[in-house]
Parts: structure tokens; C-alpha cells; sequence
């Protein structure tokens, strides 16, 4: 392995360069190289696997492949990398594998599929501990995931295996499996100064015309005092999925793009603790508020809007796209059936279960719309008037005579 050493020694322990970065020292805690070529394709094919700690409270798993790790260009597609740690090291215990036993496996997975696309720390033992996701970042031929301890029940020293399997055009690759490491923690201090977290923006809208925005990032050190950026310090960013166009700092929306993208930053190597929640484009009903009633005639159903804009605030066409309507509470007073034409749905008033309250919401290819259509049903007509409403960036006001 390449390795350049870093003039700052923690307390005599040597401290490499984490391999992304140019600047970031980290302890390298554990290393498994494996054969090339023993696996198809090569961004499945893992070469090595390595656990790092950057300060000490943290690791960072990290695996390297043969190939670069692709964008793919459907839902369908997908590799991922797991982390299976056993905590005890005893391989009788724990979800049982070929040669171990994981209290907590540790998967990035790459894909377009929001569903799946995430890094996670699952629980497979009865070990009580949060678990949950984490932020996962892809360069080039590496994926990284960052492992705080406490998600982990601080249980840092344990045997670990990596394993990689993708589903590629309908196919299965068969699994790479590097051989069984060690990880123990590292016993000297770091230095105060040393980035113990990495906080990122926690959100970042997109829409209406706003189509870029620079993220902040900010560090806190061993000792909990704020650290502070310097000049050569290198920050870097990934994209969850490939909805943005990044330029050094900067993120923009790409046109047509409608869907929410987690970000995740590092600085000089160090991941960021959260991840910034991307929203991109707007997707909106009208109208925001809608009364019926059971006595009127025509008053006893009302139709709803969905539309869709990109941060350009250009118009999405919702023709061939997949639309589900939801009415959120599942208020049996109202049901809401969809209509013949894209975007459009009937709201209904179900006399025999009298007033009530209701929003309905919708999604448009799994994305949700981001305002709700408050419903209110009554059993008299109250001749309400008019309801009227300001639309602002992130929220949509409704004067009071609306409710």
C-alpha cells in the first residue's frame, strides 16, 4: 500500500494520510487486501478493505475496488458493500457467515434507488445499540462510511469481513469475500485541535428559481472547542444520487430534476457527521384548502391539482409518470380517486360517516408533494368564503377564515 506519513505525530504513533484526501491525518487500524480479479465487474471486485480512525470517537470503513464505482442510469441497478463485525469475536455468536458471527453489519450501497441507496448500520444481534444510517461517501474506486461509536454501543474492538454483491441488467454477480481482519482502537489521545465532528448544512432547498447554493460546513475538536477552516484545508462533496452538477463547493440543480438528494461532505478526508437534505424542484396541489359539505348539491366533492416544477421553476409534465394519492389520516369521511388525466383526483364526500378532517397528499414517482390539501368536511353548508393563500419559498400561509 501507498502511504505518505504525516509530520504530526499523536504521541509517538505514526499517522497516515486517509487516501482521499490530501491533508486529513487518521490512524490506520486495519487493513485486508485481497486478490484482483477474483470478482465481475471490477467496481464489485474488491482489492481492499481498510478501517481508519480520525479522531476518537470514529471509524471510517473504507473498501477499494478494481473499477471505479458507477453512476447508474436506472433504478434497477445497484451494488452493495457490507461490513459484517463481530463484536465479541466469537463466530458462534451473531448472525452466522462462512467463518464469522457479525453483531452489526455495516452496508453502502450504490444505487439510484432511494430506497436502498444509503449507508446503514444494521442490528443482527440483541446487543441494544441505535444503529441506523450514517453518511456514505463514493470516490472514484472507494466507498467510505463513517462508524460513530456510539451507534455501535461503543463496541470498536472486533474481527470484521467485507463482503460485495450487485444485481447488474437483470444479473448477480457472485459475491467477493475478503478475508477476516482485527480492529482494535487506537490508545493514544489525539490532539485537541484534532476535527472530533464535522457538521454539515442539515438542509438545502433548491426551487423557484434558486438553483445553487454553497453548503457550510462546520468542526468541532477533540477538546469541544470550535476548529476553524484554513486556507488549504480540502472540502469535498457527493451527491447521493446524480441529481446535481458539483463545482468545488458549489452545487447546482440540473434541469427536469425534481427529486430530493442526501449530500454528503468531507473534510480533508474526515466525513461529515449528517448529511445536507437536498430538496430539489417543488411539487405542490391546488387547492391548498378545500370545504365540502353533505347537503349541498356540487358541494360534496371538489377535483385537486398536482403540478411539478424544477428548480428553474420550468413545468414538469406529469404524462407517464407513476401518481399516488393518499389520504393522510384515513379520515372516513373522504376518499380520494384518481382521474383518467395525469395530476388530477376527485376528493369525495362520504355522507354516511359525517364531517371530518383530512389532508390529502400525493406522490409523484415516490417523491412527496411538498404541501398537503387540507380537507375539511361538514354536514351544513357554513358559506365560507373564499379561501386565499400567500405561497412562500418553503411554506404555504392560509389567512384564518380558510379553517
Amino acid at each position: 500500500m501507498k502511504v505518505r506519513l504525516c509530520l504530526r505525530l499523536l504521541l509517538g504513533a505514526v499517522c497516515y494520510f486517509l487516501p482521499y484526501a490530501d491533508c486529513q491525518s487518521a490512524v490506520l487500524i486495519s487493513e485486508q487486501l485481497d486478490a484482483r480479479g477474483d470478482a465481475s465487474p471490477g467496481y464489485c471486485d474488491i482489492v481492499a478493505a481498510r478501517i481508519w480512525q480520525p479522531d476518537s470517537r470514529h471509524y471510517q470503513l473504507e473498501v477499494e475496488t478494481a473499477a471505479p464505482l458507477p453512476i447508474f442510469n436506472n433504478e434497477t441497478d445497484w451494488i452493495w458493500f457490507a461490513w459484517l463485525l463481530d463484536t465479541d469475536r466469537n463466530p458462534a455468536t451473531g448472525q452466522p457467515h462462512d467463518n464469522i458471527g457479525s453483531e452489526f453489519n455495516v452496508r453502502g450501497v450504490v444505487s439510484e434507488d432511494p430506497s436502498v441507496n444509503c449507508g446503514m448500520i444494521d442490528l443482527v444481534s440483541s446487543i441494544p445499540a441505535l444503529g441506523g444510517e450514517v453518511t456514505k461517501f463514493v470516490s472514484g474506486n472507494k466507498i467510505t462510511i463513517i462508524l460513530p461509536f456510539d451507534r455501535i454501543a461503543g463496541q470498536n474492538n472486533f474481527r470484521f469481513q467485507v463482503v460485495s454483491e450487485s444485481f447488474i441488467n437483470g444479473v448477480r454477480a457472485t459475491p467477493d469475500v475478503t478475508g477476516i481482519g482485527s480492529a482494535v482502537p487506537a490508545t493514544q489521545p489525539f490532539p485537541a485541535d484534532n476535527p472530533l465532528r464535522v457538521v454539515a448544512d442539515s438542509y438545502g432547498g433548491l426551487r423557484e428559481g434558486i438553483t445553487a447554493f454553497t453548503p457550510q460546513v462546520w468542526l468541532q475538536g477533540e477538546d469541544g472547542r470550535p476548529v476553524f477552516l484554513q486556507p488549504g484545508d480540502k472540502i469535498e462533496l457527493y451527491s447521493y444520487f446524480n441529481y446535481l452538477n458539483i463545482l468545488g463547493r458549489t452545487v447546482t440543480a440540473y434541469p427536469g430534476v425534481f427529486h430530493p438528494t442526501p449530500l454528503a461532505m468531507a473534510v480533508n478526508g474526515r466525513l461529515s457527521d449528517n448529511r445536507v437534505a437536498v430538496n430539489l424542484g417543488s411539487i405542490w396541489i391546488d387547492p391548498p384548502v378545500v370545504h365540502l359539505n353533505t347537503v349541498t348539491p356540487g358541494k360534496d366533492h371538489a377535483t385537486l391539482s398536482l403540478h411539478a416544477a424544477d428548480a428553474y421553476g420550468t413545468t414538469i409534465s406529469l404524462a407517464g409518470r407513476n401518481i399516488n394519492w393518499e389520504n393522510f389520516y384515513q379520515a372516513p369521511a373522504i376518499q380520494v380517486l384518481p382521474l383518467s388525466t395525469p395530476g388530477l383526483a376527485e376528493v369525495q364526500c362520504n355522507a354516511s360517516a359525517g364531517g371530518g378532517l383530512s389532508d390529502v397528499k400525493a406522490y409523484l414517482d415516490g417523491v412527496p408533494s411538498h404541501s398537503y390539501a387540507h380537507v375539511r368536511i361538514t354536514t351544513q353548508d357554513y358559506n365560507l368564503p373564499p379561501f386565499s393563500a400567500y405561497a412562500g419559498l418553503y411554506n404555504t400561509f392560509f389567512n384564518s377564515h380558510d379553517f
